[in-house]
C-alpha cells in the first residue's frame, strides 16, 4: 500500500489546494485503489488554521513517518516569508528524499522543494507567475513555464492550483491504474491529460523590474497592440540606440522588444476570441498581421494551441 501525505507549511496556505488534493484521494480510495493518505503538519501544532477553513492534521512530520510520495500544496503570500518559516520542513523533505521518498509540489509549493537544492540542475515548473522570481531565487533549476507537469528522478512539479491537479491524477494513473484515474478526473472535471499551461501566460508577469524606461517602452508598446511599431523609431523616441533598446529591454523582460511585441498581439488576439465571435481571421487582420498562416502558427507556438482550440475553450459564445 502507498503511503501519500499532504504536508502543510507554515504560513499561509491556500485551502483550495488541500480540500482538491483531499477530495481526489478520497475519490481514489472510494475507487478501491490501495492507497494511504494523511494531512501532516509542519506547523507548531496539528491544528492548522487555513482562512476560512480549520482542520486538525493527521500527523506531525517530527513524528516517525515513512511516505512513499510526499505533497506539497501552493504556498501563498510573500515567498521570502515562507521560505524563512519552514527551514525545519526544506530540512525534512531533504532527508526524507535520503530515505527514498519521492516529493511533489503543487504549483508555488515548488519553493519549497527548490529550497532542498533537489531540483538543481533538474526539470520543473509552478505557476507560470511565478517563475521569474523562481528563476531568480533558484537559477541552477531549469525552470519550464510551459509545462502542467514535469518527472524527473521522482521529483514531480506541477503548473497553476487547479492544473496542478493534474498532478495528482498524473501519480495515480502513473503508480496504480490508469483507466481509473482518468475516470477520477472526468468526474470531478480535471481537464486531463494537459501538458502546458501557454495558455494561461500574461505578459504582465514580465513587469516585476526596476527599470522605468523599459517599463514606459512596454506600457507603449501595450497601448499600439494592433499598430505597426518600428523598432529603429521607437529607439530613438526613448533616447536610446537599437543596440542599447534590445539588451536592456531583454535583461529586464528576458524577451527581445521584437518578441515582447509578438506576445502582446497575441494576448490581445486571445481577449477578443475569449468574449467575440468574430472570425479567426478577422482578428488576425485587426491585430496588424497579413500573413494569417504566419500568425497562426506564432500563436500555436506561444499559446500551445491553435487560434480556433483556444476560442472553443475558452469563448462560452463559441458555437462549433
Amino acid at each position: 500500500m502507498m503511503r501519500f501525505v499532504l504536508v502543510i507549511p507554515s504560513g499561509e496556505n491556500s485551502p483550495l489546494a488541500i480540500t482538491g488534493v483531499s477530495t481526489i484521494f478520497n475519490l481514489a480510495k472510494r475507487h478501491g485503489l490501495s492507497l494511504h493518505f494523511q494531512i501532516v503538519s509542519a506547523q507548531d501544532s496539528k491544528t492548522i488554521d487555513c482562512g476560512y477553513l480549520n482542520l486538525t492534521a493527521d500527523a506531525h512530520i517530527d513524528e516517525d513517518l515513512n511516505p512513499d510520495i510526499i505533497i506539497l500544496p501552493s504556498v501563498v503570500g510573500d515567498p521570502e516569508a515562507s521560505l524563512a518559516l519552514n527551514a525545519h520542513l526544506v530540512s525534512w523533505l531533504d532527508a526524507m528524499r535520503k530515505r527514498r521518498s519521492k516529493i511533489a509540489s503543487l504549483c508555488t509549493g515548488a519553493y519549497l522543494l527548490a529550497k532542498t537544492g533537489l531540483l538543481d540542475g533538474m526539470e520543473a515548473s509552478s505557476h507560470c507567475q511565478a517563475i521569474p522570481d523562481l528563476q531568480k531565487r533558484f537559477p541552477r533549476v531549469n525552470w519550464l513555464p510551459e509545462k502542467i507537469i514535469t518527472d524527473t528522478k521522482g521529483l514531480y512539479t506541477s503548473g497553476g492550483t487547479l492544473s496542478s491537479f493534474n498532478l495528482i491524477v498524473y501519480l495515480l494513473a502513473k503508480y496504480f491504474d490508469r483507466q481509473t484515474a482518468h475516470q477520477i478526473a472526468r468526474f470531478i472535471q480535471i481537464d486531463y491529460p494537459r501538458s502546458s499551461q501557454k495558455p494561461f501566460f500574461i505578459v504582465s508577469n514580465q513587469k516585476n523590474h526596476g527599470d522605468e524606461l523599459i517599463l514606459n517602452i512596454q506600457n507603449y508598446l501595450e497601448e499600439h497592440a494592433a499598430s505597426f511599431v518600428n523598432l529603429d523609431t521607437l529607439s530613438w523616441d526613448f533616447g536610446l540606440s537599437r543596440r542599447s533598446l534590445n539588451r536592456r529591454f531583454k535583461a529586464a523582460t528576458g524577451d527581445t522588444p521584437r518578441t515582447y511585441i509578438q506576445r502582446i498581439k497575441v494576448e490581445q488576439v486571445k481577449q477578443w476570441l475569449e468574449s467575440e465571435n468574430s472570425s479567426i481571421s478577422e482578428v488576425i487582420q485587426r491585430i496588424g498581421y497579413s500573413d494569417e498562416k504566419a500568425f497562426r502558427a506564432l500563436f500555436k507556438k506561444m499559446s500551445g494551441c491553435t487560434p480556433s482550440e483556444y476560442q472553443k475553450k475558452f469563448n462560452q459564445l463559441y458555437t462549433a
